[in-house]
């Protein structure tokens, strides 16, 4: 019973995909900045967790050694939760618009954007690519397959949330602490300090 979820899963891959294409498309760069080695790793082994691991799954049985039976209410649940992550996605790109880039880097007239989603989350993006791993969890019964994106997902967060905090403030100044301490960070904040 786990194959349709998993379809389910590598369409939201899909889709997820032609949003980042799209945005990418739109606000071509040139030269296109190098992705620091560390982060490059990262993005690898994020790709490898959420959608080759994910897609080998679906149509080879090599990784069934670590299936384990799945409710279906479970797996309802995590399409859910992956429409979530699409929609929180396409909408930090549509309010990021042409500040967004692919690397942490502050851009020619970049402006801090406090509008949209990002009134109520500093880091939407990472919060959708998180819930994609919890997604991934929910839908792929199997604890090696399934819980490998979430833990991708953290790693990178860890390693890019900071870096970008650091670039916003050193940019922003005060206007970037003030919005820091009003909007959470990928959880919105229910009150304000």
């Amino acid at each position: 019973m786990e194959r349709p979820f998993v379809v389910i899963y590598l369409l939201g891959v899909c889709i997820a995909g032609g949003i980042r294409v799209t945005q990418s498309r739109k606000h071509r760069r040139s030269p296109k900045p190098p992705i620091p080695t560390k982060e490059f790793w990262l993005m690898l082994f994020w790709f490898l967790a959420s959608q080759l691991l994910p897609a080998i799954f679906g149509f080879h049985s090599i990784l069934s050694f670590a299936n384990y039976p799945l409710p279906i209410s479970i797996s309802v649940i995590g399409i859910g939760v992956m429409a979530i992550a699409l929609w929180l996605l396409r909408q930090s790109h549509l309010d990021l618009n042409r500040n967004w880039s692919p690397i942490a880097e502050i851009q020619p007239n970049q402006v801090l954007i406090t509008h949209g989603i990002y009134r109520y989350i500093r880091h939407p993006m990472y919060g959708s690519h998180l819930l994609w791993g919890v997604a991934q969890g929910l839908l792929i019964p199997n604890w090696l397959v399934g819980w490998a994106g979430l833990l991708a997902s953290a790693m990178f967060c860890g390693v890019r949330i900071p870096k970008e905090e650091a670039l916003m403030q050193k940019y922003f100044g005060n206007a970037y602490m003030d919005y820091r301490k009003k909007v959470g960070a990928i959880v919105p904040k229910l009150f304000s300090i």
